[in-house]
This record gives structure tokens, C-alpha cells and sequence, in this order.
């Protein structure tokens, strides 16, 4: 339960700082960290990470930061 609540505090941190550094130079920070985010996360697809109980690809952590 720990992991899943660090995970998640980790996630959200990672967007309120990129929406800080897009208030201060502009969308096109926040328009790169999606694009290269989208592309880590296809090409770390097939690996596995384990959190706790839960063994899931490491591309949930890169693809949730984008939305």
C-alpha cells in the first residue's frame, strides 16, 4: 500500500512541477515532456517492474505521467 501511495505522490509531483516550468517558459516544455514520455514509455513497454505485490510493466509509470 506504501508503494501504490509514493507511486501516486511521485506521479502528481512530476505534473505540478512541469506545469511550474511551463508557467514560466512556455508550453512547448510541456508539449516535449509528453513527447518523449509517450516515447519511453513504448520503448520500455515489454520490461517488468515489481512494486510490492504487484509486478507491472515500467511503461504505466512513464504513461501515467502524461495524462
Amino acid at each position: 500500500m506504501l508503494e501504490v501511495v509514493l507511486w501516486v505522490i511521485l506521479v502528481l509531483s512530476s505534473v505540478l512541477i512541469c506545469s511550474y516550468i511551463a508557467r514560466e517558459y512556455g508550453s512547448e516544455i510541456l508539449i516535449g515532456v509528453f513527447a518523449s514520455l509517450t516515447v519511453l514509455s513504448n520503448i520500455i513497454a515489454f520490461k517488468l517492474v515489481s512494486f510490492g505485490p504487484f509486478i507491472v510493466p515500467s511503461a504505466v509509470i512513464a504513461y501515467s505521467t502524461t495524462f
